[in-house]
This record gives structure tokens, C-alpha cells and sequence, in this order.
């Protein structure tokens, strides 16, 4: 679908829906498609400029505006305009003063702890029996493992809190435009997501990208009990504000795919890093990252491989990087190099 259509297609649909339902006090906000070429912002075509990076929202001029690369995800108007909610919540939250960003160079540091990852999986299958059984009780038990987790390992789950924060709700809200929008497709996105969670090893030990289906599973199972969604944009955390008090949680199953799972996950990592070191030449470049898709990238020790883009910025002038391309970590840090390994020009 080219970026015109798909602009006119979707935003026939959002006009179809009442925004404050889905958040108090959302509502629309401008949206841009584009691809590797052109771009289309309000119906109107121009070229594509270096704003136009991920999906996400962007300062346009002075005002929020959500984009989505249709290179990365071309589906159908109705897959598009659900996509493009999530994304204009981003904007909201923008225009809201939000606060509580995670780190996402410091939660790619992820402990690659294997009992920590049992915990969290355990986690998620309670949180998914909360919401398909209608369950307070295993949404207490659920947060009476999170607990456990945050005291063992605080700000590696702060920053998974934060992520839920952030993209959870705004997949939330996602969810219920696409509810709105088409309720069958709702039910059957929702018990992808269940799967996910119970099932989705892989998925487990990306801790980023799990948060969208965590935070968002734990606001529709408020929803389905009757509570309240808390999301002040200025304090705590949706997790810490919507937590309830916990019920100890007995049952400790054992998960006997999850340490040969793991051990294949780091597995890739690994290989992922060598390969593109392989092929690359390194260069001596002190730096501190200022710019990257936190979508495409993985850390092993102080190898950083980033497969879509990075910008950094040596202290005199920026640099934008196209991947696949590895950074050099400087030791103890998480947004500083000392150099990087890419193909030569």
C-alpha cells in the first residue's frame, strides 16, 4: 500500500472512533506514513527526511506527530490504524509531560540471569490466567513475584516497570482502538498475546519488547475486574500505582525448556555480534550515543550491535551510522564508546 492511500485508508477509520474512551483525555493527534522515499504528512506528499526514523512520535514543526514506516510494516488499513493509536498515544503522553522513561541502553544490560528469567515467566502465566479467567487473585499472586523480582534485581525491573509505563499502556490503548475498530481481530490479537506469554521463550528474554505485552495484558486485566487504570504521567510507575496487594505464591513450577532456550538465546546473540565483527573493520571512535532504534538491538559483555541504525556524537560533530554495525562499549557504560565495527566504504 503506498504512503497516500494507506494515510487516506486509515484515517478514514480513526474518525470512526472516540478517542476519550480510550484514555481520559486522549485524542487524536496528525500522523505521517512514509517509506524509503516519500513521505505523507495530513494527505500531502513530500520527501522523506532523516525525522523520519522508526515508529514513534516526532516533534513536526512545533507540534507531536506519530509515524509509522510502512518499509517496516505494510498490513492492512485496520492492522495500520491500531498501530497508529499506539503511536499517537506516544504523542500524548509527550503533550503530557510523561516522566518516566526507561533507559533503553541501560535494559539491553539486562541481567541475562536464567532463575530471574523462570521468575519473570512465571510471572506472565499469571498474568495472562488473571486476564482470561477474571482472577484477583492470580493478579495478586502475579504481584507478589514481581515483588519478590524488584527486591532481588530493582532497577533492572525499574526499567521493565518503565517500559510497561511507556509502550505497555500505549499498546493498551492500541488494543481498544482496535476493539472499536474491529472486534473480532481484538479477540484474536489478545489471545496472541496470552500465547506470547505463556509460551514465547524467545520473546521472554527481550525484555523490551515483552514490556508491550506485560503492560498492556496487566491494563486490560484491570479493566476486566472492574478497577481502575491509575496512570498519573508525573510519579510512580503504571506498576506501582496499580499494584495490589499480593498474595504469596506457592507454586514454583519448574520450567525445564527455559535453560536450554536461554542458552540458545545467548546463543544468537553471540553469533549475531561475530558475524558482523567478521565482516567489518573496527574504528577507533570515543563517542557517546545519541540516537538508535531500541528495536534493533542486542548486547553481549560491551558489544552493542545495532542492526538498523545509531547516531553518535564524538564531541564535535554527529555521525549516523547505518547497520548492521557493532559498538565497542566503553567499560562500566551504557551510552559511551570507544569505537565501532562496521563494513568498510
Amino acid at each position: 500500500m503506498d504512503p497516500l492511500s494507506a494515510h487516506r485508508a486509515i484515517s478514514a477509520l480513526l474518525t470512526q472512533l472516540d478517542f476519550s474512551t480510550l484514555f481520559p483525555g486522549f485524542h487524536p493527534f496528525r500522523f505521517a506514513l512514509y517509506d524509503e522515499t516519500t513521505a505523507c504528512v495530513d494527505g500531502a506528499m513530500c520527501p522523506r527526511d532523516e525525522r523520519f526514523r522508526g515508529n514513534t512520535a516526532i516533534d513536526f514543526g512545533g507540534e507531536w506527530l506519530a509515524i509509522w514506516n510502512l518499509d517496516s510494516d505494510s498490513s492492512d488499513s485496520v492492522t495500520l490504524a491500531h498501530e497508529l493509536a499506539h503511536e499517537m498515544f506516544h504523542c500524548f503522553q509527550l503533550e503530557r509531560g510523561q516522566t518516566r522513561y526507561p533507559d533503553d541502553l541501560a535494559l539491553l544490560a539486562y541481567p541475562d540471569d536464567a532463575v530471574n528469567f523462570a521468575r519473570k515467566h512465571r510471572e506472565n502465566c499469571l498474568l495472562a490466567d488473571a486476564f482470561e479467567r477474571r482472577d484477583s487473585d492470580a493478579l495478586r499472586r502475579f504481584c507478589a513475584v514481581r515483588n519478590a523480582r524488584l527486591a532481588q534485581y530493582p532497577e533492572a525491573v525499574r526499567q521493565e516497570c518503565l517500559t510497561e509505563t511507556i509502550e505497555g499502556v500505549a499498546e493498551y490503548v492500541g488494543l481498544k482502538a482496535l476493539q472499536a475498530l474491529h472486534p473480532a481481530r481484538y479477540e484474536r490479537a489478545v489471545a496472541a498475546c496470552l500465547r506470547r506469554l505463556r509460551e514465547d521463550m524467545p520473546l521472554l528474554f527481550d525484555v523490551r519488547r515483552v514490556s508491550y505485552d506485560t503492560g498492556a495484558v496487566f491494563c486490560l486485566t484491570l479493566d476486566a475486574l472492574g478497577l481502575p487504570v491509575r496512570n498519573d504521567f508525573s510519579v510512580q510507575t503504571l506498576y506501582a500505582q496499580n499494584a495490589l496487594p499480593a498474595a504469596p505464591d506457592s507454586d514454583c513450577p519448574d520450567f525445564p525448556d527455559l535453560q536450554q532456550a536461554h542458552q540458545a538465546w545467548m546463543a544468537r546473540k553471540r553469533q549475531a555480534i561475530d558475524a558482523c565483527m567478521h565482516s567489518s573493520v573496527f574504528t577507533p571512535c570515543p563517542a557517546r550515543i545519541t540516537g538508535y532504534d531500541p528495536m534493533n538491538m542486542q548486547r553481549v559483555g560491551d558489544l552493542l550491535l545495532c542492526t538498523h541504525f545509531v547516531c553518535l556524537h564524538d564531541g564535535r560533530s554527529p555521525r549516523t551510522l547505518s547497520g548492521p554495525v557493532v559498538l565497542r562499549l566503553s567499560p562500566g557504560k551504557n551510552d559511551e564508546i570507544i569505537g565501532y565495527y562496521a563494513v568498510a566504504p
